[in-house]
């Protein structure tokens, strides 16, 4: 599975995910736009480092939607075939509802290590960021299980470096840009409660 995030103006982006054998699906706008580090590229990282198969990027690849995707069409489409797809994408995503999922897992990670990310930047503004979080970080990581924390707190190194190189891709585009990442979580695990 490919996953272009792509710069659509001066202060958003979209993500679009091209499966194999499977419709293309989009959402733009996408939410938490970040001149360095958007949210949804953020839970790119963490799901890929971590392994979490059942979070977003785990649920698409799944053949679902993550609830916040769209189906790709274009122009010439038998808009029955259109209707058909939806209808499987919809049901699909209605089936991994009910199955365990990282998505809270994903979203705790995202938070701690855009935090670690920021404390660790070069540029003294981006650490004051990470200062203003350290609060809601202390938090997150005080209320995980010991093992989460664990894994979360092994694999920061790991996500920091690919942060790193993510990002000065992202930082580089122009409005219209778009970059493709594949996706290839770690490794497969069990759904983090």
């Amino acid at each position: 599975m490919d996953v272009t995030f792509e710069r659509t103006s001066r202060r958003s982006y979209a993500v679009e995910v091209h499966r194999p054998g499977a419709p293309t699906v989009r959402m733009d706008p996408a939410p938490g736009y970040d001149d360095h580090f958007p949210h949804d590229l953020q839970h790119f990282v963490v799901e890929e480092q971590l392994g979490l198969t059942r979070g977003i990027f785990g649920r698409i690849d799944q053949g679902g939607s993550a609830a916040t995707f769209h189906l790709v069409t274009s122009s010439g489409t038998n808009a029955r075939a259109t209707a058909r797809e939806r209808r499987r994408l919809h049901a699909r995503e209605h089936q991994l509802r009910d199955e365990p999922s990282d998505v809270g897992a994903s979203e705790r990670a995202t938070y701690v290590a855009w935090y670690d990310w920021l404390g660790h930047h070069p540029d003294p503004a981006m650490r004051a960021r990470a200062t203003d979080m350290k609060p809601v970080a202390g938090s997150i990581l005080d209320r995980l299980a010991p093992d989460e924390r664990d894994r979360l707190l092994a694999a920061l190194p790991r996500i920091c470096a690919r942060v790193d190189e993510l990002t000065t891709r992202w930082s580089q585009l122009e409005v219209g840009g778009r970059m493709t990442v594949a996706w290839s979580p770690r490794r497969a695990r069990h759904a983090v409660r």
